[in-house]
């Protein structure tokens, strides 16, 4: 004879159903004291509550409303644009004459950031083949 399922019986009355569940809010991202010491953050800024009792600075690498992956992946987007601008430069000292190589050098040397180094340089090409 074959297996039946049992029959369901009711064993009193029923409960009524939840119509919502409320679920606690969650933040997207914790300040970086509150990841380091592993507690809970509640995302309060400029300080949140676990930095004001342990009278830390409360620092967020992310924006509101960022996961910290978000933030991770703007700020990797950010780096390899700014490794990609460096390498220009680099490129501009290995392959320029050694007049234009010594005159990057010494706007290195002088501070300027590498983007105004690319922007004159450009510039410079730019000039040069407009009197061309």
């Amino acid at each position: 004879r074959p297996f039946l399922p049992a029959q369901f019986q009711s064993r009193g009355p029923e409960l009524p159903q939840r119509q919502f569940e409320f679920k606690r809010k969650r933040q997207a991202a914790a300040c970086e004291p509150c990841r380091e010491h592993k507690t809970k953050c509640d995302g309060n800024r400029p300080s949140c509550n676990a930095c004001l009792r342990r009278t830390t600075e409360c620092r967020f690498e992310a924006e509101p409303k960022e996961t910290h992956v978000q933030a991770l992946k703007r700020k990797f987007d950010s780096l390899q644009g700014e490794a990609s601008s460096l390498q220009q430069v680099y490129d501009l000292l290995r392959t320029r004459p050694e007049a234009e190589a010594l005159s990057i050098f010494h706007k290195i040397r002088d501070g300027e950031s590498h983007e105004s180094i690319l922007q004159f340089v450009r510039h410079g090409d730019l000039l040069l083949q407009l009197s061309l």
